[in-house]
């Protein structure tokens, strides 16, 4: 919570027009209700992530690694019915202004890790978006393919005509 809490001073300050959140509100902090409240009031849009669905049991708890697998069943037993009728009906992608959000990648917006620009390749070819976001990967990566971009967290940066030549570039946290 006060990890989320942080971020949203943060983009306080920022003062964007929208506030899109890539799923994942739950599972990794003992505040899954007052998180979920503040993506409720504060997000344009929602998008349901791994832990989320493990927490409302529409996953299978044996897939995660052991103590992700403990605190979604801690979870899943704490989430007040406000937080499950929240939940409930968000999905894993989505659209907006041209972008397309996926919790993971267009691939499998639940479950690839977007880690290598092989994976990236493939993703930016699955979507006809120019512009790509996914939250799952837990790594900070952005990769361009000519006019086409997919990020992860958008705090550095990758460039290249094709997957074969992706360089590293100096991170990059406003421009996009």
């Amino acid at each position: 919570l006060h990890a989320l809490e942080a971020v949203l001073e943060a983009i306080d300050r920022d003062a964007p027009d929208e506030l899109w959140c890539l799923g994942d509100l739950v599972g990794y902090g003992p505040r899954p209700n007052r998180c979920c409240a503040l993506m409720a009031e504060r997000a344009d849009v929602c998008l349901i992530g791994n832990h989320d669905l493990a927490a409302l049991g529409r996953l299978d708890l044996e897939i995660f690694s052991p103590d992700a697998a403990v605190s979604d069943a801690w979870t899943a037993d704490n989430l007040e019915p406000e937080t499950r009728t929240f939940l409930e009906p968000l999905e894993p992608r989505g659209e907006r202004e041209g972008a397309g959000l996926f919790h993971a990648s267009p691939r499998d917006p639940v479950w690839e890790y977007i880690l290598s620009p092989g994976i990236a390749y493939a993703g930016l070819a699955a979507t006809p978006q120019q512009l790509v976001l996914v939250g799952h990967s837990h790594v900070a990566l952005h990769f361009r393919l000519s006019t086409t971009t997919l990020a992860t967290s958008v705090t550095s940066m990758f460039h290249g005509d094709d997957a074969a030549r992706v360089r590293p570039m100096a991170p990059v946290v406003e421009g996009l």
